[in-house]
């Protein structure tokens, strides 16, 4: 995988179905993109989905076993909102509305 332009299309596409897997939820787009769509899976599993409304999606990431993909998605969930700030909506949407 030394080809940087296959890289990134790759990496694209794989961004864009986990997008259409998961509705969308950033959160589970990036536990997927780093733990892989099987321990997703486990965790909705054991913890529930953070897509309901019963399920507390801050709850649901400090439960996430593997300290570097919990690590992964709370610090690109930083980054989004101020991204999403800096550059998108003007303010950060709450995560359980999306």
């Amino acid at each position: 995988m030394t080809d940087q332009s296959y890289n990134v299309q790759f990496g694209a596409a794989e961004l864009g179905m986990l997008m259409d897997n998961y509705d969308g939820n950033p959160i589970l787009v990036f536990a997927g993109y780093n733990a892989g769509r099987g321990s997703v899976r486990k965790w909705f599993e054991r913890y529930g989905d953070p897509r309901d409304k019963d399920v507390d999606p801050v709850d649901w990431v400090e439960l996430i076993p593997f300290s570097e993909t919990r690590n992964y998605v709370q610090r690109v969930m930083e980054n989004y909102l101020v991204y999403q700030v800096r550059f998108g909506t003007g303010r950060p949407q709450p995560i359980a509305a999306r």
